[in-house]
Parts: C-alpha cells; sequence; structure tokens
C-alpha cells in the first residue's frame, strides 16, 4: 500500500508498522483483494472521507464475499456505482450465463496485449480441473466455487416461477397454506462449518427449528 500527498515523494508503509493517523490524497492498493479487511475498514475508508483523496485499486479478482468484489458492485441510493470499475475478462456476456463459463473462447481477440492467446490455451489446460481457479486467475471472473448443485438455467426458472398465493383463513384454518422451508450450506466457497437452518411458517409469522445439541460421549 502506498500513500501520498503530492506527485513526487512516497510513503511505503510496511505491515508491521502503525497505519493510524496516515493521510494521503491517492491511496493505491496493488492486489487490493488479498489486502486484509480490517485494513481497508479501518484506514482506507476513512481517507476517503477527505476532501482530495482517491483510491485506485488492481488486483486479480477473487469470489463474490471479498470485500474487492464487493466494492466493484457497490451502488448508491439512487442507483450509481461509487466506484469507477474497468474489468478486463475474457469470458462474454453469453457465455457468462452458462454452466461453464470457462470455456469461452469468443473474446480472444480483445486480448490484452500482454497476454498470449497460446499461453492462455496452456494455463486452461493446466487449470482444467479446478474451473473456479481458472476463472478467477487467468479469465477475470469472480467464482465462488467449481462444483455446483442446481445449474444456472434451473436456478433461473426458480426465480421466475411465480409462487402460488398464500392461503389463511381465520374461519377455516385447514386451508391454510403450510410450508417448511429447510435451508443448507455445505460450506461451499467459505470457511464457514456445515450448517442447515429450518423455518416452519404458521399464520402469525415464521419460527426457527433448532435442534437441541448433546454431549459427546466420553471416549475412555
Amino acid at each position: 500500500m502506498r500513500l501520498t500527498r503530492d506527485p513526487l515523494p512516497c510513503v511505503r508503509v510496511r505491515p508491521e508498522q502503525s497505519l493510524k493517523g496516515v493521510s494521503g490524497d491517492v491511496i493505491i492498493l496493488e492486489e487490493a483483494a488479498y489486502c486484509d479487511p480490517g485494513l481497508v475498514s479501518e484506514v482506507v475508508v476513512p481517507l476517503l472521507s477527505m476532501q482530495q483523496s482517491v483510491l485506485l485499486c488492481i488486483s486479480t479478482i477473487l469470489d463474490s464475499g471479498n470485500h474487492y468484489s464487493k466494492m466493484m458492485e457497490m451502488v448508491d441510493d439512487y442507483g450509481n456505482a461509487i466506484f469507477e470499475s474497468i474489468k478486463i475478462t475474457l469470458v462474454c456476456d453469453d457465455c457468462l450465463k452458462t454452466d461453464h463459463p470457462e470455456k469461452c473462447r469468443h473474446k480472444l481477440a480483445s486480448m490484452p496485449r500482454w497476454l498470449s492467446s497460446k499461453k492462455v490455451e496452456t494455463v486452461r489446460a493446466l487449470l482444467a480441473e479446478d474451473p473456479a481457479m481458472l476463472l478467477r486467475e487467468s479469465l477475470g471472473i469472480s467464482a465462488d466455487g467449481s462444483e455446483k448443485a442446481f445449474g444456472t438455467e434451473a436456478i433461473e426458472a426458480m426465480i421466475k416461477r411465480v409462487p402460488k398465493r398464500l392461503v389463511y383463513n381465520i374461519r377455516e384454518p385447514e386451508t391454510n397454506v403450510n410450508h417448511v422451508f429447510v435451508a443448507c450450506d455445505p460450506s461451499g466457497g467459505g470457511a464457514s462449518a456445515f450448517s442447515i437452518a429450518s423455518l416452519v411458517q404458521e399464520a402469525n409469522g415464521f419460527l426457527q427449528v433448532n435442534a437441541l445439541r448433546r454431549p459427546l460421549p466420553h471416549v475412555l
């Protein structure tokens, strides 16, 4: 991270140094996605409140939960992007909607001059078993994981599907619609533990179903 107040001198701040009280007009974050989130929220963000402060970030994009990925998608209350972003990707919009965007070769003609199409094909072959890594490191696309429980088309169809109307009749409760929602997080793309949450829908709202944890038996 480099902080500077004029075009000539440049101050390099080592990680072990305290960054509290540091000021600057131009803030440069190289490999911003790998910067510590605490550094961004506690040091960089307060600096942006200064009148002449400017933030420049460049990085290989990671998963959608990364702070850098979230910054690129941030919008204000009017729907305008908060940061001006320049995205260099090798995946077209049509292939991005499919289940295998890593197979796209429609943007090879617009490849940056510092990349080689031959070398990119070599990288494709080396990372063939890890499509998510290929998308992030070589194709400039945020990817959460290489395995999906449901295909993209199935998810889009579920979102577009018109839900059935919920029936609630206080005089005929047997006709009311009752739902049980079960959500499972297999810790894909994150560090969370495997978890399952259940919700029961009743007339007056939702109830969360909690499972009692039994103590593990002692092993002698």
